[in-house]
Parts: structure tokens; C-alpha cells; sequence
């Protein structure tokens, strides 16, 4: 016969399972749509109107890193060396959330250099995480296309042709930049983040400034040397 003590230590493991349930069920939405506790719904300068830049109804991140009057062949010969690592396809680094971290996947590539010219033009294909836990994780993946122009103390940096395939539910759904991103998209009408909007966003915005970082990490060019953003 079960006694009062173990009916008792049986509401309380009942109690405790279901606390638990509604933990997991409660991080799993936020995970999807955003909470007022993560950073895709603060009003951080870095994410807000303004900082995703529009060429002709595309949306087209522009750069100029400056190199320091270093030689423009040698220049070139280190960023070969960066693309072909970070651009090749199927291979990963770190661990997310770092900022070492990412993942490509197959259709990652160097897909053109020009000596002449001092070009190179990439494909990005490689995982965007917006959350990752023991218990749940939420990611897309991305495509862009990244160009580099080497002149005059310069690299021109340019990402576009932006795009995201991702998971609403069973069945992997392509998302244009420009309908998730956009200062149009992005925001309501009052002007905050729209959450399911908020996290492509940022993580984009972060993608790119980890992608100048590399650059100046690889040519040795110190953070005080700030890139300049074009006008489009």
C-alpha cells in the first residue's frame, strides 16, 4: 500500500517533470521567434536602421579596409591564402560562439582570381546560428557572394547576392535578403525589431564584421585602423 510520504514525493517528481516540460517548450520558442532577453530585440546602434546598406533594391555590404601603403602583390598573395581556407568547401573551424567559428558546406568556393587585377570573388555557402544548447538550437544556412579588390591602399570589400534557406518547419524554405533584413522589413512601425526579422539581421551584420576581421587579422592591420563604408 502506498503511504501518504510516497504520494507526496510523487506529486513533487510530477511537479518537478513539468516544470521541466514547460522549460523546454518555453526555450524552444524563444529559440524560433526571440525574447525580450536576447540581443535580437535590444536596440543595439550596431543592428538598427541605417546599417544595412540598399544598391538599387539589393542588399550589397560595402567596405574599404585600408592596408598601410603594404605592396599591393603582397597583399593579394595573402588573401588568396585566407580565401582558399575559409572558402573551402565542407570544412569547419572552432566552435560556436566564437568568433573563429564557422562551417561551409559543399558549395563553398574560390570561384575566380586575377592577378592583374588583384581581384577575388568568392561564394559563401556555410552555417548561420542564431542559438545552439544541449537542449535546443535554431540555425539557417546562408549564400552570398564575396568580392575583393586590391588598389591604391586599399581593399574593396563587397558581400551580396545574400540569401538564407531555413527550417520554419519540415520542409527548407529560400528567404531573399532584401524580405528579411531590409530597414523595410526589419522594422515595425514603430520603429523596433521585428524578432523573426531581428536574428537574420543581426547575425548577418555580425558575419560580415567577422569576415573584415579576418582580413585585417590575416594582413596584420591593426583595429585602429578603421574601415571606411563607402558611399553606394
Amino acid at each position: 500500500m502506498i503511504n501518504i510520504n510516497q504520494i507526496k514525493g510523487m506529486k513533487k517528481l510530477f511537479i518537478l517533470l513539468l516544470s521541466l516540460t514547460f522549460a523546454i517548450n518555453s526555450n524552444a520558442q524563444r529559440t524560433l521567434f526571440g525574447n525580450k532577453n536576447t540581443k535580437y530585440t535590444t536596440e543595439n546602434p550596431k543592428y538598427q536602421k541605417g546599417t544595412v546598406p540598399e544598391l538599387r533594391g539589393r542588399i550589397v555590404f560595402k567596405e574599404e579596409i585600408q592596408t598601410n601603403n603594404k605592396d599591393n602583390n603582397q597583399v593579394y598573395q595573402k588573401l588568396i591564402s585566407w580565401a582558399n581556407l575559409r572558402y573551402m568547401p565542407n570544412t569547419s573551424r572552432g566552435a560556436w560562439p566564437s568568433s573563429l567559428f564557422f562551417k561551409n558546406y559543399e558549395d563553398a568556393a574560390v570561384i575566380s582570381v586575377n592577378q592583374q587585377n588583384h581581384s577575388i570573388q568568392c561564394t559563401g555557402n556555410e552555417e548561420l546560428v542564431f542559438h545552439s544548447s544541449a537542449l535546443s538550437s535554431d540555425f539557417a544556412t546562408i549564400n552570398y557572394f564575396l568580392d575583393l579588390e586590391i588598389s591604391e591602399d586599399k581593399i574593396s570589400f563587397k558581400m551580396s547576392n545574400i540569401s538564407y534557406i531555413y527550417n520554419f518547419s519540415d520542409t527548407p524554405e529560400k528567404l531573399n535578403a532584401e524580405d528579411w533584413i531590409s530597414d523595410k522589413k526589419a522594422f515595425n512601425k514603430k520603429g523596433k525589431p521585428i524578432k523573426k526579422c531581428a536574428k537574420f539581421r543581426n547575425e548577418t551584420i555580425d558575419l560580415k564584421d567577422r569576415l573584415i576581421n579576418e582580413i585585417k587579422s590575416c594582413l596584420d592591420i591593426k583595429e585602429t585602423n578603421k574601415t571606411k563604408t563607402p558611399v553606394l
